[in-house]
C-alpha cells in the first residue's frame, strides 16, 4: 500500500469520528458540536446539558454508593446545614441509637462522612 493510500484511510477514518460526534450529541437530545479552525489547528466546541446533568450525575452516584433512605436523608440535610450529631441523625430518621451509629459508621467507611470531636460532641459532616 502507497502511504497515500495509507493516508486517505486514516483521514477516511477520521472523518468518521466527527460525524459519530454529531450523532451522539444528537441521540443525547443536545445541540450539534461547533467545529472550527483555528491557527492552523482544528477545534470542536461540546455543549453540555448543563445543571441538570450534574443533578442526574448525583442520583447515579448515590445509587452507586449503596445507600439506604436513611443515609440519603442525612445527606439532603447536610446541604442545608454543616453537621448532625448522633442523637439528631436518629431522631430525624426515626431509629435507636445503635442503629444510628450502625448507619453512620457506614458513612464513615465509605468516606462520605468524616468524624468531628468525640464522645457526646461527635458530629459527622459530608467528606470533602
Amino acid at each position: 500500500m502507497k502511504f497515500a493510500e495509507l493516508k486517505i484511510k486514516y483521514i477516511e477514518r477520521w472523518g468518521r469520528g466527527t460525524n459519530r460526534i454529531v450523532e451522539e450529541m444528537r441521540a443525547e437530545k443536545l445541540p450539534d458540536p461547533l467545529f472550527s479552525n483555528n491557527s492552523g489547528g482544528f477545534e470542536v466546541v461540546l455543549i453540555g446539558p448543563g445543571k441538570s446533568f450534574g443533578k442526574n450525575i448525583e442520583a447515579v452516584k448515590m445509587h452507586n454508593l449503596d445507600l439506604n433512605s436513611r443515609q440519603k436523608k442525612a445527606l439532603e440535610y447536610l446541604e442545608k446545614k454543616d453537621a448532625i450529631s448522633r442523637r439528631e441523625y436518629a431522631a430525624m430518621v426515626k431509629v435507636s441509637l445503635r442503629q444510628a451509629n450502625n448507619d453512620l459508621d457506614d458513612l464513615l467507611k465509605k468516606k462520605i462522612f468524616v468524624q468531628i470531636g468525640s464522645g457526646r460532641a461527635t458530629k459527622y459532616r459530608v467528606h470533602d
